[in-house]
């Protein structure tokens, strides 16, 4: 019975499929669209070819899985697309927002974090309204963000001011993991320095970072790291080494070669070699080894601390 009882669990869960809500966040220029067309490994987004604000909104109108929310003058927006992307036996149905035009025209500096925040914070209201009620909705959609990248500048100065400022702004309702793009233009030694600078204005800026060794802020007794293989101790041990994690995007998406690269005029770089940039382990924490985790933190503490926060206002 217990064997039949997870065959029927197990075909229904691949019928179904798996939700996994990701934000992608960073200036213009950092290849954040090239990063989602080589996580999916579709040429989704027409890099070469910028959408216009009139193609996109009558896009949106005539397309369920794709959304764009304006929010003031500056054009600044977010972009939302759903996709099924299926990397084992269960298909996962990704749905990614990924900002436009963020830091454009600012003013004032923090406006774009609040409107930022707000549109993490709606993602979780809408639950909590729906749990509120007598009669609930049993086929809400839940579109809580489990997982926020938050692309920087591949430099050795660290964060900028308004980095640091939109991080702190929104690092307290969702996992945020920093990533360091266009790494194929800083040098090894360049790319430590500006790691090790991130990580600093990250400390004593007091931003909250998804910690892959110890992400229980109420568990200081080490009671996970007890069940863990030696194994599993030091690949944790090796991801919250890495962060942050750098990425390069693929131009080749699409044109059938066998590996992942980027072609320039120097010549090719394979994207899935980890001893060149960060790629395939940030693909493999996504979609593999913290998928699952990812969204337990966002029920369970994130819109947990959320919902109580909000019922004290009542």
């Amino acid at each position: 019975m217990g064997n039949r009882a997870e065959q029927i669990r197990y075909k229904q869960q691949l019928k179904k499929g798996i939700n996994l809500n990701l934000l992608v966040v960073g200036v213009n220029d950092l290849g954040k669209k090239t990063f989602i067309n080589t996580l999916i490994n579709q040429p989704y987004y027409k890099i070469n070819n910028p959408v216009t604000r009139s193609s996109r909104l009558s896009t949106a109108e005539s397309n369920d899985s794709k959304t764009t929310d304006y929010f003031d003058s500056s054009e600044f927006s977010i972009e939302t697309n759903t996709f099924e992307y299926c990397p084992g036996s269960i298909p996962i149905k990704l749905r990614v927002s990924v900002t436009n035009n963020f830091g454009f025209n600012c003013q004032p500096d923090d406006s774009h974090g609040d409107i930022l925040l707000s549109y993490i914070e709606n993602k979780h209201r809408s639950v909590l309204h729906e749990e509120m009620k007598i009669n609930r909705n049993p086929n809400l959609q839940d579109f809580r963000i489990h997982l926020a990248l938050y692309f920087v500048q591949p430099n050795i100065k660290g964060l900028s001011k308004f980095d640091i400022l939109m991080m702190s702004k929104i690092c307290h309702r969702v996992n945020l993991l920093p990533v360091i793009a266009k790494r194929d233009g800083l040098t090894n030694h360049e790319l430590a320095v500006c790691k090790k600078n991130v990580l600093k204005d990250i400390l004593i800026n007091n931003i909250k970072i998804f910690n892959f060794l110890n992400n229980d802020e109420n568990n200081d007794d080490g009671e996970d790291f007890m069940t863990l293989s030696s194994r599993e101790y030091n690949y944790l041990n090796e991801l919250d080494r890495v962060v942050p994690f750098s990425i390069i995007g693929s131009n080749t998406i699409g044109e059938g070669l066998g590996t992942i690269t980027r072609v320039t005029k120097w010549g090719s770089i394979n994207i899935e070699d980890e001893n060149i940039c960060d790629f395939k382990l940030l693909k493999n924490i996504i979609f593999e080894s913290h998928l699952q985790e990812f969204k337990d933190v966002t029920v369970e503490k994130l819109y947990e601390s959320f919902r109580i926060e909000q019922l004290l206002k009542t």
